[in-house]
């Protein structure tokens, strides 16, 4: 069976396409646990070795309400590594740290699903550690829409007065009345 040089070619460029598509980078999941002594956060603590290539984690069950900390540090502080987070992808970071003098590479965001974390070192494999910490949710501190009736009459004394309230249009019928009545008088005395 004879294949036209156009299929060949076609088959060719698939071939090499598929050859030198980039290998998915292992990927290790951060599962964070409750911390003895702290009640509201939950931490991980892993050490690893990375290169030029990096090594990526993923962080998962996060909603907008907790906040994260991610911090990286070489087991010997000489080392210099940057950590990058991303949200999807590994393409965009919207994070980014390095280690400098001895001092931990530290993210700190709020993110919901999901966050990927890359570290790299860019002196060849060097041991690191990195450490997650989650805060459980913290709701957000706004005040209620509304308020009970009584509450707010007690904040506000002058609430009763409303168009709409009859004691309102009573008094105005009562000022009106007694207004007219001083006006009929007055106007009675002086023409007698």
């Amino acid at each position: 069976m004879k294949f036209p040089s156009f299929g060949i070619a076609l088959l060719l460029q698939a071939a090499t396409a598929f050859a030198a598509a980039p290998a998915e980078p292992k990927v290790y999941k951060i599962t964070p646990e409750p911390l003895a002594g702290f009640a509201h956060v939950k931490g991980a603590a892993y050490r690893a070795t990375t290169g030029e290539q990096g090594t990526h984690f993923v962080l998962g069950n996060l909603n907008t309400r907790q906040p994260v900390i991610v911090s990286v540090i070489g087991v010997d502080p000489r080392d210099q590594f940057s950590l990058a987070v991303f949200k999807d992808g590994w393409k965009e970071p919207k994070r980014e740290a390095t280690t400098t003098g001895g001092q931990p590479a530290v993210a700190k965001f709020r993110t919901y699903e999901r966050a990927h974390i890359l570290v790299k070192s860019s002196a060849g494999a060097r041991a690191f550690e990195i450490r997650v910490a989650v805060s459980d949710e913290i709701p957000p501190r706004a005040k209620a829409a509304f308020m009970p009736m009584d509450q707010y009459k007690q904040k506000h004394p002058l609430a009763w007065f409303s168009w709409r309230s009859p004691m309102v249009w009573g008094g105005i019928v009562a000022v009106v009345l007694v207004a007219g009545a001083a006006f009929f008088f007055v106007r009675r005395r002086r023409a007698s």
